[in-house]
């Protein structure tokens, strides 16, 4: 019987993808700090060629739930587009509190996320 794998590949990648607010009210917004936003195609290329199929990667809230109710996935499509077109998967960390993580396993497997869900994600 052969044996399934978890992951793509034995080696995984993650970006840090803090967006807390600081006790000071500053948001930190570590995807925006680090440039993996506007270079995520290319940061998803790199691992891709260094044989790395599995990434961590995170959407950050604050961007999504822009007021109650009200969800903008403007900036996580770009990712997800970007984790599709590398053939990654990824573990998508939804970074809503500092106490509170959602991890959704997605990436190529993206679309198959769960229905139950009771956030409209993007289709």
């Amino acid at each position: 019987m052969k044996r399934q794998d978890i992951f793509d590949s034995f080696l995984l990648a993650g970006f840090e993808c803090s967006s807390h607010r600081r006790n000071d009210g500053r948001r930190l917004d570590l995807l925006n700090a680090t440039g993996h936003e506007r270079w995520v195609t290319r940061d998803y290329q790199q691992m891709s060629a260094m044989g790395i199929r599995s990434i961590r990667d995170g959407l950050r809230w604050h961007l999504i739930e822009t007021r109650p109710g009200h969800y903008d996935w403007s900036s996580f499509l770009p990712m997800l587009r970007a984790a599709q077109a590398c053939d990654l998967q990824v573990i998508w960390i939804f970074a809503i509190t500092v106490t509170l993580t959602i991890l959704i396993y997605g990436g190529r497997r993206s679309s198959s996320v769960s229905q139950s869900s009771a956030l409209p994600l993007p289709g």
